[in-house]
């Protein structure tokens, strides 16, 4: 097998880097290595051997890496000026050459999509080239304290960090040779085919969208922040005192929990009880206490039965509360007992998740059956909760690590799921610009472009429906294609789904897929009709 296999060590993440300090590279027989400093040597010294090391190789030959999609590629093209392309004309290319990337990152997720992990420190454990703990490596050398920011280690130059570069080559090698093997097992030595090439151009292509970013308005964002805030204290205002008192946390037990020694051995009252008393403006009399309207005996130890004011804000009690007064979770709406070892939800012998509290927010959405609890109260407590959350994307984005750099925002991917689709993060659900969404122009606003620009943005409709009626047709006249174009599949799906629900709704409504009560459920169809349109396992 032709090619070679590499990974570089910079003096920051792609955006900070500034110098590269090594590159280590393995023909995979692994009969020819060669290491390149371009910090010591100088860029175009390191740029020529690089560039002879890569043409010394046919055409059509493996470069594998880790991330080197999303980290090595780009780092070799701002700092030694070596241009990569992938996927352009359906082949990968370097320097103008034609070869063709291996990232084992992507191959992992490719192959093992339900793996917990797909970082090289995580797929080559257990074997003998465990990945160095760099940091710790420097910090027993006695190079660094230990409490330096994160990525301080690679700020500068050390010799360990050959050692750390070889290392990871080495685990690189016994990683790509396992998933290689395990490819060839799942599909035949041939299976190195256009998806994963996609997947890869996918992943480039992401990574270009995360480095490119997105201009983010601070001081917007910093007066949205405030605005916020005053509409949650006006609504604190009218809420808390209707709310009724609520018993003690446990972390306030302690302050009225009554003395364990009260007197001393002589019968008289300890120092330490006096001062308690003095503290609760209590008094004792005939070894009753008497305090914040109570009167109770004196018991070595106990709890004052106090009960304090219940705020917007308590989130255990406020649920404790709705549940008294009618509330009935959303199905969506509920914790479940986990396995402590997978974390994983937990079945019950019928085969559903064991609930055990509900839970006001799911996924940044607030339980719809809040709102049918009769009063005032409760609604304002849901637009309190949903400014809260709002308060705390605006927040999250005015907190992220790009903004002092270059005030931009990376539009960033966690990875891919078993169906090939990916989690977006940082920039994602965006609340839309409706007079209907609670801040959503607002929120919308603070995404800017230099002047003389435009954002422009697509969103496919049904585009999994749609792609799946383009095979049905040939076998339903075309049935499941018109229920897409001409109707809202999902609705359709939550009323076969969840028969139940043409006793509460019209199923020819067209405004159902806008009514709070709804919406959850065809959510939920939503989901159904992925498993069964993607082949989706039990867990």
């Amino acid at each position: 097998m032709q090619g070679f296999l590499w990974d570089v060590e910079a003096d920051g993440l792609y955006l900070q880097s500034k110098k590269i300090w090594y590159i280590r590279l393995t023909s995979i027989d692994e009969t020819r290595s060669i290491k390149i400093m371009p910090f010591k040597d100088g860029v175009d010294v390191a740029r020529e051997q690089f560039l002879e090391w890569l043409h010394s190789f046919e055409d059509g030959c493996y470069i594998v890496a880790h991330n080197q999609i999303g980290f090595d590629v780009w780092a070799i093209w701002k700092l030694l000026d070596i241009v990569p392309r992938v996927g352009k004309q359906g082949k990968d290319w370097l320097d103008g050459k034609h070869v063709q990337y291996v990232d084992t990152f992507v191959l992992s997720m490719y192959l093992n999509p339900d793996s917990p992990k797909h970082s090289l420190e995580y797929l080559a454990s257990g074997s003998e080239d465990e990945k160095m703990d760099y940091r710790a490596a420097l910090v027993d050398a006695g190079v660094m304290v230990g409490n330096e920011p994160k990525g301080h280690e690679f700020t500068f130059w050390h010799p360990l960090m050959a050692t750390y570069c070889d290392d990871d080559v080495k685990a690189l090698a016994g990683v790509f040779r396992k998933l290689w093997a395990k490819a060839i097992e799942m599909y035949s030595d041939s299976w190195l085919h256009p998806s994963f090439r996609q997947m890869q151009k996918d992943y480039w292509l992401y990574s270009a969208q995360a480095y490119t970013g997105a201009k983010f308005h601070q001081e917007r964002a910093k007066a949205l922040i405030e605005h916020i805030e005053e509409k949650m204290a006006e609504l604190k205002a009218q809420v808390d005192p209707e709310l009724p008192p609520r018993p003690l946390k446990t972390a306030e037990m302690a302050f009225y929990k009554m003395p364990a020694k009260p007197f001393t051995k002589s019968g008289e009252m300890s120092a330490i009880m006096v001062k308690w008393l003095e503290k609760h403006s209590a008094t004792i009399e005939e070894g009753v206490v008497k305090a914040y309207g109570l009167e109770v005996p004196l018991v070595a130890g106990e709890i004052l039965p106090v009960k304090l004011p219940m705020e917007i804000e308590d989130n255990t009690e406020l649920k404790d509360w709705f549940l008294a007064n009618g509330w009935k979770p959303h199905e969506d709406f509920w914790n479940f007992k986990k396995d402590p070892l997978t974390g994983k939800p937990v079945r019950d012998d019928k085969g559903k998740f064991i609930k055990t509290t509900p839970k006001i927010q799911h996924q940044g959405q607030i339980c719809p059956n809040l709102l049918k609890i009769e009063g005032e109260i409760p609604k304002k407590v849901v637009k309190f909760l949903s400014y809260r959350n709002r308060k705390g994307v605006v927040e999250g984005w005015l907190n992220n690590w790009r903004l002092p750099f270059d005030g931009r925002i990376s539009a960033e991917i966690s990875g891919y799921a078993p169906t090939s689709r990916v989690r977006h993060r940082t920039l994602v659900n965006c609340p839309k610009a409706d007079i209907k969404v609670l801040l959503g122009a607002e929120m919308r606003d603070l995404w800017v472009v230099d002047d003389g620009y435009w954002f422009c943005g697509t969103d496919a409709a049904a585009l999994e429906n749609r792609t799946l009626a383009s095979y049905t047709t040939k076998y339903d006249g075309g049935k499941f294609a018109q229920m897409n174009l001409e109707g809202d599949i999902h609705s359709f799906n939550a009323f076969a789904f969840f028969p139940h629900l043409l006793n509460e709704f019209d199923p020819n409504n067209p405004e159902n897929k806008e009514n709070p009560q709804f919406k959850p459920w065809r959510a939920k169809a939503k989901t159904g009709a992925y498993l069964l349109a993607f082949g989706r396992r039990s867990p």
